[in-house]
């Protein structure tokens, strides 16, 4: 059997489209292709309008073909002669059967009718397509086979707390214990360490601070942005520059003051060297030259006055106004010390892991962070490392300092991810992790809450959508969640016609306590909580069930074809 596979977005696009909708299709098909190739020959369509001309060319050599769309149903292009089957996540109560804008396939039962049968991730989406199309219609629920690929990395027994250890990544590195955080500071001891960026060039590099800016997320000591710009909130704040800076350098500085800061001198530091900074009450551009003999990762303001004026209606504590900055390489000085683009983290104690896209709400990653440092204030021994699948870091940094300081003080850690991990870093951070840990409002499989399943490592997570599938009492910690009125994701028109679930905040809280109780026990529950999900996600998402379902399905969809014709 010859297999058409299609993805929106493919491997040489993979990196630009991080985290943006439909990126997760591509990993689904990378995990499906050796398992189409244990049933016949597997060929990559980057055009779905080539698949009736491949169909026409293969079946006259007597290939049987069939056309798999790893897309969501709506974005699904169906051939007229080969025959399709869309594989697809869904993560609510039901499938949109509505039209809007003119567009048929918006109603996934019109997509559905026009093709062979459907491949959905889960039993929950299974049963949906079932309700809407008829018991009879051609359709299995064949999760992502992560079980075998695996194989060589199981362990049988893994401790639930850690012992010392260091991970080299290619990732930025923020880590809570490399700031300085309380209600009068905020700042970073040792950027360089974090952030790996790229060398300024010489083109002027423009940074802007408005509402709606990305680079927003840069700054620190900070309110939130306004449609202007915005406002300090401590007497040192800071601008985290996106590029490794060093040698001649011109900075040009769009600010005001306000308050008792008008007509106050500041410093302004670039590396080790500092320029005095007069501040007027209105916006102008300030201009310094630097020559920077230290790599400068920071735009550090000291000295600003944090009184508020008396009797204003806006008590705030506001010094400094910064609109924007710009930055320039005087010289072709190429900044020098970071030829090694890895970072070392070091780990221990009991370490909790989640892999999430950060824009994607329904991750729920703030009641994660928030629940965390409620449950571990006085713990210097747990862990939190979120990995963050996104392209951009400006998608979460922003709001991670941001929850950072709300949530301070606390001892326990926290450690964001942001970067390319190959599979034996990504294998090694299995090894480091103590638990799984997943609080969201909603899934259509949970890929890596399988992965980490897969390699013994036990889970707190709460239990709907397709998790459904896999998730019990005996391998996970259970985070409570019920249902909530929301809107189909695709739907412009954002009227409430399907469920998705809000989740227990409390029960997160509980949730990490209970773990890191049974961290602490004689290891016996963990290790049966470990074993327990292991034969889950064998009997689940192995290479001998899928193959068989996927077997089963391929006939009666065609099946059903020829019985059309």
């Amino acid at each position: 059997m010859i297999f058409f596979v299609h993805s929106q977005i493919n491997q040489a696009a993979l990196v630009k489209q991080l985290g943006l909708p439909q990126y997760s299709y591509f990993f689904v098909l990378d995990k499906f292709i050796p398992l189409l190739e244990r049933l016949g020959r597997v060929v990559i369509l980057e055009h779905p309008e080539d698949a009736d001309a491949q169909f026409d060319a293969w079946t006259a050599q007597g290939e049987t073909c069939v056309f798999l769309s790893f897309t969501p149903p709506h974005y699904s292009y169906t051939p007229e002669r080969c025959p399709t089957l869309t594989v697809f996540a869904w993560e609510f109560s039901n499938l949109p059967d509505e039209t809007w804008e003119g567009a048929s396939g918006r109603d996934w039962r019109q997509v559905f009718h026009q093709q062979a049968g459907a491949i959905p991730l889960s039993r929950q989406a299974e049963a949906l397509v079932c309700d809407a199309m008829g018991a009879d219609y051609p359709v299995k629920a064949i999760p992502v086979p992560v079980w075998d690929s695996f194989a060589a990395h199981r362990r049988q027994v893994r401790p639930a707390r850690k012992r010392e250890q260091t991970l080299r990544l290619t990732a930025q590195v923020i880590d809570s214990r490399n700031y300085v955080c309380n209600e009068a500071e905020f700042h970073l001891l040792r950027p360089e360490d974090q952030f790996n960026f790229p060398a300024l060039d010489q083109s002027p590099m423009q940074m802007t601070f408005s509402i709606d800016d990305a680079d927003s997320a840069y700054l620190g000591g900070f309110y939130h942005s306004e449609p202007w710009g915005t406002w300090s909130q401590l007497a040192a704040p800071w601008i985290l520059l996106p590029w490794r800076v060093s040698g001649d350098v011109r900075l040009e500085i769009d600010c005001a003051a306000y308050g008792p800061n008008v007509g106050r001198t500041i410093a302004v530091e670039c590396g080790d060297q500092i320029r005095s900074l007069p501040l007027t009450g209105s916006f102008q551009v300030h201009t310094f030259d630097f020559q920077v003999s230290t790599l400068a990762p920071v735009i550090q303001f000291r000295g600003l006055s944090q009184t508020p004026v008396p009797g204003a209606v806006d008590t705030r504590t506001m010094g400094l106004g910064l609109r924007s900055l710009r930055l320039t390489s005087l010289a072709s000085t190429i900044a020098q010390g970071q030829d090694d683009l890895t970072r070392s983290l070091t780990l221990d104690g009991v370490v909790y892991t989640a892999v999430l896209n950060p824009a994607d709400e329904r991750k729920n990653w703030h009641d994660l962070v928030t629940a965390f440092c409620f449950a571990f204030r006085e713990r210097s021994d747990a862990t939190l490392i979120l990995k963050m699948t996104h392209r951009s870091l400006t998608s979460f940094m922003g709001k991670l300092h941001l929850l950072l300081r709300q949530c301070s003080p606390y001892a326990c850690r926290i450690i964001a991810l942001h970067g390319y991990l190959d599979e034996a870093q990504f294998e090694a951070l299995i090894d480091a992790s103590s638990y799984y840990v997943n609080a969201s409002l909603g899934e259509g499989l949970c890929l890596p809450l399988m992965e980490f399943m897969s390699c013994g490592v036990p889970a707190l997570s709460t239990r709907h959508t397709a998790m459904l599938d896999y998730v019990d009492a005996d391998s996970h910690f259970i985070i409570a969640s019920s249902f909530a009125p929301t809107g189909w994701p695709h739907d412009p028109r954002h009227l409430s016609r399907t469920l998705q679930h809000r989740v227990n905040w409390q029960s997160i809280v509980d949730a990490f306590e209970d773990s890191y109780r049974v961290a602490q026990e004689p290891s016996e529950r963990y290790q049966a909580m470990a074993q327990r999900g292991m034969d889950k996600m064998r009997a689940l998402a192995s290479f001998d069930q899928t193959e068989h379902d996927l077997q089963v399905l391929l006939a009666q969809a065609l099946a059903r074809v020829e019985a059309s014709v």
